[in-house]
């Protein structure tokens, strides 16, 4: 059992120790849709989800649930997002609030400075789940999301034999344009929420140096941020040829794929998918579709040019070359086949 000596939650760690949990996974890169995802599902009731109140006040969750001032502690929370005018996470349009679907990895990377389950945090995401567990109700089954285990998937399996996965996609251009713009809006201006989150963000935002090579980063005229593009399309393709090349190590009653743009055309079809494999029920009537708000996409300049290029094969590995070449029709072209093979779901 992981152990934090200045956690207020310490007294109590030994009643969580018998806490059963079967979890499933939803992931996928990010800015494809597992927000969207997760949000959808937590509607339905049946199932614990992990949320901002939850990553803020993580050393006290025990603690507070069984002082019973939970509900106090939410709403102070509430009272903050609203002193800041924080209605939004400011990259979309998921409203700010304690109940807001976030990701384990805020939590790990807080205590042990990685984003994803690794052999050496295991035991802090295992107690993780057991505190979402044991302050939620117990018969519902533990839905978890965090994109920076996409492509890791396969050990998160053999380090949880009874994991499930739901894995989203979505058209991989439209993902880096989406990440793009979100690294240009969390860069542009601090973020309160996630300055609180995040002690080495705040450090930045604080350090003036500091920022003048973040927003020269994130200036679409500077050749420094033609190569963090050139890295996220570089991460991007990666981490699908990863899922593309063991997704099929998993059986089929293990795991759910999808891509967001079906999810948003027939939400009620591909939901119904996910309970069929959780083997739940929805406990709450929810009308999904009205919950879909698929905006027109707006793809950066750059990117628009690049994608009307022609598919070609992927090459075979990604080096340093390739990766700083200014040849962004390349990358566009991995981009394009990829897409194709998700579409045809030729895995």
């Amino acid at each position: 059992m992981f152990r934090n000596s200045s956690s207020r939650d310490e007294p109590y760690l030994s009643r969580i120790a018998e806490i059963n949990f079967r979890p499933i996974f939803i992931l996928g890169l990010h800015r494809s849709g597992t927000t969207l995802l997760y949000e959808l599902l937590s509607m339905s009731g049946s199932f614990n989800i992990l949320t901002a109140y939850h990553v803020l006040y993580y050393d006290e969750l025990l603690t507070i649930h069984l002082e019973g001032t939970a509900d106090q502690t939410r709403q102070e929370l509430n009272e903050w997002f609203a002193s800041l005018n924080l209605r939004t996470r400011l990259i979309d349009n998921v409203k700010m609030n304690a109940d807001m679907p976030e990701e384990y990895g805020m939590i790990l990377h807080a205590k042990n400075g990685k984003m994803a389950i690794t052999e050496r945090n295991f035991p802090l995401f295992d107690q993780l789940c057991r505190k979402i567990q044991f302050i939620s109700d117990p018969s519902r089954i533990l839905l978890l999301k965090n994109p920076w285990d996409f492509d890791r998937f396969l050990m998160v399996k053999k380090r949880i034999p009874e994991a499930k996965f739901l894995f989203i996609h979505r058209n991989p251009m439209h993902v880096l344009n989406s990440q793009v713009k979100a690294l240009q809006k969390n860069w542009s201006v601090t973020n309160p929420y996630i300055s609180r989150l995040s002690k080495a963000y705040a450090r930045i935002h604080n350090t003036p140096l500091l920022m003048v090579f973040f927003r020269l980063a994130m200036d679409p005229s500077s050749n420094l941020h033609q190569l963090v593009r050139h890295f996220l399309t570089r991460n991007i393709v990666k981490s699908m040829t990863y899922y593309i090349r063991n997704i099929k190590s998993l059986s089929k009653s293990e795991y759910v794929s999808l891509r967001y743009e079906d999810l948003c055309d027939d939400p009620i079809g591909h939901i119904r998918r996910i309970f069929n494999l959780a083997g739940v029920e929805p406990r709450v009537a929810v009308r999904f579709e009205d919950h879909i708000n698929r905006r027109p996409l707006r793809l950066l300049p750059k990117l628009e040019h690049a994608e009307e290029r022609p598919p070609e094969e992927i090459p075979q590995r990604y080096g340093l070359p390739w990766l700083l070449s200014s040849n962004i029709g390349q990358k566009a072209q991995a981009l394009t086949v990829i897409n194709s093979r998700l579409q045809a779901g030729n895995f």
